[in-house]
């Protein structure tokens, strides 16, 4: 397998799905990412990789999925699997794996050490549990662990990133044996272990400071964050914020909670990847974290988790010096 070969099933690998037009554009960027950590890799044009993946269609390495994920999804419920994941399949026309592809593609991962064990965690919002599958025992408590944490108490800050929603964490069970189950299509097990987390919704809580343009909602887990939009004065688009709490520990090992304020202006600043395709010259993404923001600390270190007053008032001083720092003052 070439390194072009390979990057292309790295893209499959992390889901970047999409059709054979727009799938080289992809593969550049994962090609330059390694450029990164090694100028010795030479970027070549996107036409160049388009052949790479039509070459893979051939081999039998990649396939045109030719259902639409609720066709796929309900034949596999019926048959009684667990899984895959919905929101990380591809849709009717993306390539993906193929068995033979992704068998390689994991033979290659064990030979140079990057092989991690597959695992499962698949969301049931209908019933309000989470599902973390692995083929062992011991697989499924490192894949809960890495998933969750291993401090109860955050759970349900772990487990809202994945539900999209402030949660409480009702009970975990304790590990149980399960039959098929897989992590992708072309990967299917036909025994493993299970672990569930039932959770209940937590109710947001609006905030509003209209003086400051500021809309937002306060979730409260195991700390308190808000999050929201904030209008600058004359502008006529609004802009993201993040209130969050971040601990502190300072040289005596003191546990602290600081505010932490971001607001991000939304302007799109990734490094750029230029490559040619089809004899155009086109963006194919970029390195970074796109967006430029602000960020600001509280001058206060609070000795317990931010209570919902503290909070807002964090929130007020963090915009006065957003504002500030705009203002150029």
């Amino acid at each position: 397998m070439t390194p072009l070969e390979q990057a292309a099933l790295i893209c499959l690998h992390y889901s970047m799905y999409c059709t054979l037009e727009k799938m080289p554009l992809w593969v550049v960027g994962e090609w330059a990412l390694g450029q990164e950590f090694n100028p010795e890799i030479k970027l070549e044009t996107a036409d160049t990789y388009h052949a790479a993946l039509e070459g893979m269609l051939a081999k039998g390495w990649l396939r045109v999925v030719d259902k639409t994920p609720e066709e796929r999804l309900a034949k596999l419920r019926a048959a009684g699997w667990i899984g895959p994941n919905p929101h990380w399949i591809p849709q009717k026309g993306d390539l993906d794996f193929t068995r033979k592809g992704y068998t390689l593609y994991r033979r290659i991962c064990r030979a140079n050490g990057t092989a991690h064990p597959e695992s499962l965690l698949f969301v049931e919002e209908s019933k309000r549990v989470v599902q973390i599958v692995a083929s062992t025992k011991a697989q499924c408590l490192r894949a809960f662990q890495e998933s969750m944490g291993s401090s109860p108490g955050r759970y349900g800050d772990e487990l809202a990133s994945y539900v999209g929603k402030p949660v409480r964490v009702l009970r975990v069970e304790e590990p149980e044996r399960v039959g098929r189950w897989m992590e992708r299509e072309m990967s299917p097990h036909r025994g493993g272990w299970r672990i569930q987390v039932h959770y209940q919704p937590i109710r947001r809580c609006r905030v509003e400071i209209p003086e400051l343009g500021v809309t937002g909602w306060r979730e409260t887990m195991h700390r308190t964050t808000i999050t929201g939009r904030v209008r600058p004065e004359g502008a006529k688009k609004s802009l993201h914020f993040e209130l969050s709490e971040p601990v502190d520990c300072d040289s005596r090992k003191t546990v602290s909670y600081r505010p932490r304020l971001i607001v991000y202006d939304g302007k799109n600043t990734p490094k750029p990847i230029l490559t040619v395709y089809h004899g155009d010259s086109v963006s194919a993404g970029g390195i970074g974290d796109g967006f430029t923001h602000f960020q600001w600390h509280g001058s206060t270190a609070l000795p317990q988790p931010m209570t919902p007053e503290l909070a807002v008032a964090a929130l007020r001083e963090g915009i006065l010096a957003w504002q500030s720092h705009r203002s150029g003052g």
